[in-house]
């Protein structure tokens, strides 16, 4: 109880000590990203995903997905640095549904065609046929309608997916609505201190953007041409943003472009017509003007008779056609120029103008016309969409505007943000603690007496960090669970006499009379008194020498974690090591009693990646006792798992079978005499050993093991080949050596 209060004491600490950096591109902020996205692929099979998180203090992306479904977000971007972090994490989070929904539900092929044909000058729909005439009419302007097209695709299905992604997964769209709410505080603020941007299409997709994406219409907007192209084409926008099939989203987009040409088209139209009326009125005062003139003229001098008169009408006549003809040349001769070219290719005699609508070449603005690329691998960003749609970068400006906090209701995602952090502070204290285990293994090493057997001899321990999942670990696992239920089941019928109490027959003397007729004055029993199960600590050690590689090790890898998960399910506490020499003795610690990342069943699974060299067993022997003796569990077993006798140079001995000793030692061999010493000093110390022997070494390690000591200390043998039949004989010998130490 102490151990997990001073555990939470010390997680509050690092918590309390965590940047944003530090949350949101650790591993437990990615995982919780992950979760999210399997929650979400669930009812679409979305396919394998990756997430990459960064943390970039630069402009640059914020949010995107790829055709390969990998997601990459942007912890720091321009838009998010003046967000604290509970603020920060539902944005963020917003960004990546966003992204999730472009996925599920953006047909960019469907996209890239039309691009395609915009390019061509054919666009293969019936909703186009207006739009079609306009591009064969003015094919400069492809380059414009393309990127207009683009423009306003993304603004829909920016609209589109979002409201798809907020009914279907009722509860992730706290995420999106504060990714949302962001985007529009950051874009009306935008659009109220820098007003329009005096160009009527520009305007105009930052009023679609504010309308069909962040859910506002700025008050007195000063572009009233933009505003009315915004209401002449909402009908059109709003079924577009409640159509479920992207294609036709696609199409409605082609409406939208071809219907607001049109309107500007009629705009222009009007213009002209207005300038001309203009022109005329003019023309007509300045007429009059120049009548009175002349009148005023002969009443004053009337020796210029009629003649003179005539004169004065005449020159003021031609004065007007010279007028008219530079008012029709007013315009610039490329306009000219392409007027005619467009005239001549209808069949026009030219002679008429363009006093048609739809013969008007508008001047789309130039920074739509630059190549896009190709619109199946485009990046969809749900906040760069704020420079994008006005066709020249504000972020500057938005950075200059830092958001405030107050613009994101983050509602009830702080459980979430919580857990976020208190599993950052987690994998901390866990960090420094494998750090701190390290540190106890090497001084209790240093701190040995490994007596005369292993003088001088070098050796290294180290506390294995690879905690990978194996290739075969969720086979080999679930193995393993469905023999741990065997062996759970045993050992309750093991100890189930401790628990309730029992009585005990067959008595010399008590106070219970129960057989008066015995013969050997047995005659009395007594009541056993219910008992706790004794506390336990268990060791296992497994030898990792060359001779194990194969089917050996298999076998050693799947006891140790059956024998782990057992521990775990009843609270014992466990610690795995395996040796090995390779001119260095090397002890490898799988499993620590005091370990608290809870990863150690994932080392003890890639224990066959570190198979090699020899065995020098006395040495390992005499480490795991030694830990095992400062433990203050009632009950310590050593449980030794190994396919044969040490065999390093001259420490080991060689075993043959069909002699007396079934041992025959090396010139200078002691690996024997230094068992036989091991076993009676952990007989005095209270340690308990189980040997464990594998397929036809198993007779060789039960020998070795007790040759040589008597049969009071000798250890319990447990066979290991097969699984299976482990879990019997294995809580039977955890009761005999409960009931020994009884």
């Amino acid at each position: 109880m102490n151990f997990k209060n001073s555990l939470k004491r010390a997680i509050s600490a690092e918590r309390d000590k965590l940047t944003d950096k530090e949350v949101f591109l650790s591993s437990a902020f990615k995982d919780f990203a992950e979760s999210l996205l399997r929650g979400v692929g669930k009812i679409y099979n979305m396919p394998k995903f990756k997430i990459n998180v960064f943390w970039g203090d630069e402009e640059g992306i914020v949010a995107c997905v790829d055709e390969n479904c990998e997601f990459t977000l942007n912890a720091n971007n321009v838009y998010l640095q003046g967000l604290d972090r509970k603020h920060r994490f539902p944005a963020l989070i917003g960004c990546l549904c966003h992204e999730v929904s472009h996925r599920l539900w953006t047909d960019f092929k469907e996209t890239n065609r039309i691009v395609n044909q915009i390019k061509v000058g054919t666009i293969q729909s019936y909703e186009a046929r207006a739009l079609n005439a306009y591009l064969q009419k003015f094919p400069e302007q492809r380059g414009q309608v393309k990127g207009l097209f683009l423009r306003v695709s993304n603004i829909i299905e920016d609209g589109a997916i979002e409201r798809t992604f907020n009914s279907t997964y009722m509860g992730y769209r706290k995420y999106l609505t504060a990714m949302r709410q962001l985007a529009s505080a950051m874009e009306r603020e935008t659009m109220e201190s820098n007003g329009s941007s005096g160009d009527t299409v520009i305007d105009f997709l930052n009023l679609l953007l504010a309308y069909a994406v962040n859910g506002f219409e700025p008050d007195n907007f000063d572009n009233i041409e933009a505003t009315e192209a915004l209401e002449y084409l909402k009908p059109t926008i709003n079924a577009s943003l409640i159509e479920q099939s992207s294609k036709k989203r696609c199409y409605y987009c082609v409406t939208i472009v071809s219907e607001l040409i049109n309107f500007l088209q009629e705009k222009e139209e009007e213009k002209k017509n207005q300038n001309k009326n203009d022109s005329s009125n003019n023309d007509d005062s300045s007429s009059n003007d120049n009548s009175s003139s002349s009148d005023s003229s002969d009443s004053n001098d009337p020796a210029n008779g009629n003649d003179s008169g005539d004169e004065e009408q005449n020159s003021s006549s031609n004065q007007g056609d010279a007028d008219d003809t530079d008012s029709n040349n007013g315009k610039g001769s490329d306009e000219a120029n392409d007027s005619a070219s467009d005239e001549s290719a209808d069949g026009s005699d030219g002679e008429s103008g363009n006093s048609d609508a739809s013969n008007n070449n508008l001047n789309l603005c130039d920074d739509l016309s630059g190549e896009e690329g190709d619109s199946s691998n485009a990046n969809y960003s749900p906040l760069d969409d704020n420079s994008d749609s006005s066709g020249s970068s504000s972020s500057n400006s938005m950075q200059q505007q830092a958001p405030s906090n107050d613009v994101i209701n983050h509602g009830d995602c702080s459980n979430e943000l919580s857990d976020v952090e208190n599993n950052v502070a987690q994998e901390k204290v866990e960090q420094k603690q494998e750090e701190e285990l390290q540190k106890q293994c090497n001084t209790l090493k240093n701190d040995m007496d490994f007596s005369d057997f292993h003088r001088g001899v070098r050796s290294t321990i180290t506390r294995i960090t690879d905690t990978s999942k194996c290739r075969d670990f969720d086979e080999i696992n679930k193995e393993c669970d469905t023999i741990l239920k065997r062996l759970i089941k045993e050992w309750v019928k093991q100890i189930h006499d401790l628990q309730i109490g029992d009585n005990l027959n067959g008595l010399y003397s008590g106070r219970r009379l129960k057989q008066a007729y015995r013969t050997d004055l047995k005659r009395f029993s007594s009541k056993k008194a219910p008992e706790n199960i004794p506390d336990m600590s268990i060791c296992l050690l497994i030898d990792m020498s060359g001779s194990m590689n194969g089917p050996s090790i298999e076998a050693a890898r799947k006891s140790a974690m059956l024998i782990y998960k057992f521990c775990k399910e009843l609270d014992i506490r466990f610690s795995c090591y395996g040796h090995q020499k390779s001119g260095t003795v090397r002890l490898s610690s799988f499993a620590e009693f005091d370990s608290i990342d809870g990863k150690d069943l994932y080392r003890i699974a890639n224990i066959e990646n570190y198979v090699g060299g020899c065995n020098r067993d006395g040495y390992a022997l005499r480490y795991c006792a030694e830990k095992l003796s400062k433990e203050q569990a009632a009950e310590k077993i050593l449980i030794i798992i190994s396919d044969g006798a040490p065999n390093d140079g001259n420490y080991g001995f060689y075993y043959i079978k069909d002699k007396p000793s079934n041992y025959e030692m090396s010139d200078s061999g002691n690996a024997k005499l230094d068992i036989v010493e091991i076993e009676k000093n952990c007989a005095k110390q209270g340690i308990s050993i189980i040997t464990a022997g594998i397929g036809n070494d198993a007779d060789e390690i039960k020998d070795l093991y007790e040759y040589g000591v008597s049969k009071k200390i000798a250890p319990q043998f447990l066979e290991i080949t097969d699984l299976s039949k482990m879990p019997k004989r294995f809580v039977e010998i955890l009761k005999k050596e409960i009931d020994k130490q009884r």
